[in-house]
């Protein structure tokens, strides 16, 4: 059956056409949706600004969760939701490193921006992931290219396994989207049926 990525990105295009902050507050926090809206603090929808890694838009992946990020602040009301067991902390943190596991079941994490210059995640073992983003900020949200090791690296996903092995991965960002980086065949993560 074929495709039709145009008709699904104009979905979620629709999906996240208010602002965030309306969003999260206009159905309070999730509780109750009035039309088709994307609500941050909803646990249900958290999965949602990642589909467009699929679709060949990574760009929109980026901007969509760093607009949700926008809704968390560090005042004692500042979670959007209710947290049910940290799963709107961890998204936070998750969205903040610029991966995600989207597809529970699939061996593929997706990747958005990351919000912060370098990280460093330990795995255990020895292993440990490093995250570094040349010039992240809330401005400079895009990415415009990426290495993974000291290779290019042009996917929206990484794979379970590399992530377990740890490694390097380097973005550079820049404030406007990059259309070209990450959707050429083979960029966007594997289907559950592929």
């Amino acid at each position: 059956m074929p495709r039709n990525d145009d008709a699904a990105a104009s979905r979620l295009d629709d999906f996240f056409r208010a602002p965030a902050p309306v969003q999260d507050k206009g159905s309070l926090f999730g509780i109750y949706y009035v039309g088709n809206q994307y609500t941050p603090g909803n646990e249900t929808d958290l999965w949602a600004p990642w589909y467009y890694d699929w679709l060949g838009q990574p760009w929109k992946t980026q901007h969509a969760v760093r607009k949700s990020m926008s809704v968390f602040s560090w005042r004692p009301d500042g979670m959007p939701g209710n947290d049910d067991t940290g799963t709107m902390a961890a998204w936070y943190v998750l969205a903040a490193l610029g991966i995600y596991h989207a597809a529970p079941g699939s061996q593929a994490w997706e990747l958005a921006s990351p919000a912060f210059g370098h990280t460093v995640v330990h795995l255990g073992g020895g292993h440990k992931l490093t995250i570094d983003a040349d010039r992240s900020s809330p401005l400079a949200r895009y990415v415009q290219s990426a290495k993974f090791g000291n290779k290019p690296f042009s996917r929206t996903w990484l794979s379970s396994e590399q992530i377990r092995k740890g490694g390097t991965l380097a973005f550079v960002l820049g404030p406007l989207p990059n259309h070209d980086w990450a959707t050429g065949p083979g960029a966007a993560p594997p289907s559950l049926g592929d």
